[in-house]
């Protein structure tokens, strides 16, 4: 299964495959993943008026509420990366 862009965007072209996924097909039920093992370490999210910042042990996001400045097209959330 693929999800792929309809429209071209300031980002990627028609047709950018976004997200993809395999699964077995046929039976009764599709094979769930294994539950993910915690490490002992924890995340917290700190929401504020314009942002979301979601960091944990080496990492941190934030993502925008509102697109940037200037944009064309509808808002979509902005997304940065840093390392702690």
């Amino acid at each position: 299964m693929r999800a792929v862009t309809a429209h071209s965007t300031d980002w990627a072209g028609a047709g950018h495959t976004v997200s993809f996924g395999q699964f077995a097909v046929g039976g009764d039920k599709v094979p769930e993943p294994e539950p993910a093992q915690a490490v002992g370490r924890s995340a917290e999210a700190v929401e504020s008026d314009d942002t979301v910042r979601v960091g944990g042990d080496g990492f941190r996001y934030t993502f925008g509420k509102t697109a940037r400045p200037g944009a064309c097209g509808p808002p979509r959330p902005r997304t940065s990366t840093s390392s702690i």
